[in-house]
């Protein structure tokens, strides 16, 4: 199963050649003297599990602080951040696919956010497969209230 921690380090990888520092979500303030830096936030947005199958959609959010906080600095870097993430990210051994690309800015931060939705084979646990075996209708009885 692929891990939001595992997924996070592949967005972390994408951007390292932009050479801008990646703050931990923790540290709110004092980060003057680090700009320009990115935040990375990992929403997971749905976790729908039927019989061994597992559909997820995840929400990667990437906050811009841009050193100069000017409309030109952040409209570059949306065109750095669409040549990282063109279609697809390598996250592990696999590649999943980007979807609803979409940039925001607020109070000069750019957010630059997409969709990862995917899906995933589950093992069951040997608790979980047991079998009924008995055929009296009275074992099935379903009670209304």
């Amino acid at each position: 199963m692929l891990s939001l921690v595992t997924l996070k380090k592949a967005i972390v990888d994408t951007l390292k050649p932009l050479n801008i520092n990646i703050i931990a979500n923790e540290i709110r303030s004092g980060f003057e003297n680090l700009k320009p830096a990115f935040f990375i936030q990992i929403m997971p947005v749905s976790n729908n599990t039927g019989n061994s199958i597992q559909e997820r959609v995840i929400t990667v959010n990437i906050h811009y602080f841009s050193k100069e906080k000017t409309e030109i600095d952040n409209l570059v870097m949306i065109d750095k951040l669409n040549n990282l993430f063109i279609n697809c990210i390598k996250v592990g051994d696999r590649t999943l696919t980007l979807y609803e690309k979409r940039e925001e800015l607020e109070n000069n931060v750019l957010q630059y956010k997409f969709d990862l939705r995917f899906t995933e084979s589950i093992k069951l646990e040997e608790d979980d497969n047991e079998y009924v075996s008995s055929t009296d209708p009275k074992d099935f009885e379903i009670k209304l209230y």
